[in-house]
């Protein structure tokens, strides 16, 4: 499963770049038809529209998977593991909420049947073809979710022999600070301290 989200990762980078890319071409476009030769490209402004909503949301995609989105920083910093075990999960669930929610909004606007029938006022093309994102990113935001959410919940009931031991307050070898977020031990790095 892990290869599948990599793989859309990777997928996720190639089409935001290319929509960046058409975005700042086509405005471009609508910028020297205005000042140069005085013309007024409607097109230019409903494709550049199109292309903003469709990257925020691939974008939004690539952001989750790679753990940059929704994330408290705080929470998975500067607290004790249990905590940080306690703030992935929450974090899971209101990712889960949302996506669903989000998910089943989109299949409902897209099978509107005004949806299909109405058309872009400068390019006429079907509305359908900017909404239908919506669901499809919401679809796999849904499903990292909750296989990230199943992977939590795994490596927070897991009984781990190498969970950590306080002895006292003293004992630095055996602190917090030692472990990841699921209580497993660390590599100490050049320059903790000892």
């Amino acid at each position: 499963m892990k290869k599948i989200f990599d793989t859309i990762v990777i997928l996720q980078k190639k089409i935001t770049a290319s929509l960046l890319l058409g975005m700042v071409g086509v405005v471009t476009i609508q910028i020297v038809a205005r000042l140069i030769f005085h013309i007024s490209t409607a097109w230019t402004e409903e494709v550049s529209k199109f292309m903003l909503i469709w990257l925020s949301f691939i974008g939004a995609v690539g952001a989750l998977i790679k753990g940059d989105h929704m994330l408290v920083d705080i929470l998975s910093t500067n607290y004790s593991p249990r905590v940080k075990k306690y703030s992935r999960i929450l974090n899971d669930i209101v990712v889960i909420c949302f996506s669903a929610f989000l998910f089943a909004y989109g299949i409902k606007l897209c099978a509107n049947p005004i949806i299909w029938r109405s058309l872009t006022p400068a390019m006429q093309i079907p509305r359908v073809c900017l909404y239908v994102i919506l669901p499809i990113t919401m679809a796999i935001m849904l499903a990292y979710s909750i296989y990230d959410l199943i992977i939590s919940i795994q490596a927070w009931s897991e009984k781990n022999k190498d969970a950590p031991k306080i002895n006292s307050k003293n004992d630095k070898a055996t602190s917090p600070q030692n472990y990841d977020i699921f209580g497993k031990a660390t590599e100490k790095k050049e320059g903790d301290a000892i």
